[in-house]
C-alpha cells in the first residue's frame, strides 16, 4: 500500500496526478483550500505543520510501504516589475512556492522518523528556476529556492529518502490563463504566451502527469 500526499491536488496537474495515482492500493491525500478531507491555504504558513500532524494520526505510516509527498501547488501572481509589488502579494507568492514546500518536507520527514518503509519527497518547479523572467520576480526568485531546496535536501536525506526537483514545461491550466491575461505593460512577453495557446505548444496536464509519474519512479 503507498500513501502519496499530494499539495494542490483539485485543480490543474496536480488533480491529474491524483487521478493517475488513484488506484486500488493507493491512498491519495490532497492538501489545498478546496480539499474535503485536509483544507489547506498554504500562504497561511502556521497551519502546514497542524494539516501534516492530522494526516499522520489518520493514516498511520506504518501502515504503508511507500509514502510519497508531492509538493504541487504553485502561484504565478503577482506579474508585474518591481516597484509594482505589494508587500502582501510578494509574501504570500514566496510563502505558496518556497516555504510552504521546506515546511511540508521537514514535517513530513518528522511524521516518517520511525517508518521504515521507502519515503520519496517531489518537488514541482518551473524552468524559471533556471532562466529567471522579468515581471516574474517572486515566482523566478522562489522556484530558484526550490531547486537548491531540493538539492540540499536530497544530501541531507540521502539513504533515507529520495529527493527529486521536476521542470513540468508549458501546461495547459490556469496558471497559463493568468499568464495571458496579464498586460503587456507588467508583462512584455505576455504575446508570447498567448502564441503558445494558439499554435498548441501547451501541453495537457494528463500528459504532463504521466511524464512526471514515470519519469520519478511514482507510478
Amino acid at each position: 500500500m503507498r500513501l502519496y500526499i499530494i499539495t494542490g491536488g483539485s485543480q490543474g496537474l496536480g488533480k491529474s496526478i491524483s487521478i493517475l495515482l488513484d488506484k486500488e492500493e493507493n491512498t491519495i491525500v490532497d492538501i489545498s483550500r478546496s480539499s474535503a478531507e485536509f483544507p489547506c491555504d498554504l500562504s497561511d504558513i502556521d497551519t502546514i505543520s497542524l494539516v501534516v500532524q492530522k494526516i499522520f494520526d489518520t493514516y498511520l505510516p506504518n501502515k504503508f510501504t511507500n509514502i510519497v509527498l508531492i509538493n504541487n501547488a504553485g502561484m504565478i501572481q503577482p506579474i508585474a516589475p518591481v516597484g509594482k509589488l505589494s508587500h502582501e502579494e510578494i509574501a504570500k507568492n514566496l510563502s505558496v512556492n518556497l516555504v510552504a514546500p521546506i515546511i511540508l518536507s521537514n514535517e513530513f520527514l518528522k511524521g516518517t522518523a520511525d517508518f521504515s518503509g521507502k519515503l520519496k519527497i517531489v518537488n514541482i518547479s518551473s524552468g524559471v528556476s533556471k532562466r529567471p523572467k522579468a515581471s516574474w520576480v517572486a515566482y523566478s526568485a522562489s522556484k530558484a529556492g526550490l531547486e537548491k531546496f531540493s538539492t540540499c535536501l536530497a544530501s541531507e536525506q540521502e539513504g533515507r529518502c529520495e529527493v527529486f526537483c521536476c521542470d513540468p514545461g508549458l501546461i495547459d491550466t490556469k496558471m497559463q490563463s493568468t499568464i495571458r491575461d496579464s498586460s503587456s505593460t507588467d508583462f512584455p512577453e505576455v504575446d508570447r504566451f498567448r502564441t503558445f495557446k494558439n499554435d498548441g505548444s501547451l501541453v495537457s496536464p494528463n500528459d504532463v502527469a504521466y511524464k512526471v509519474l514515470n519519469e520519478e519512479n511514482i507510478l
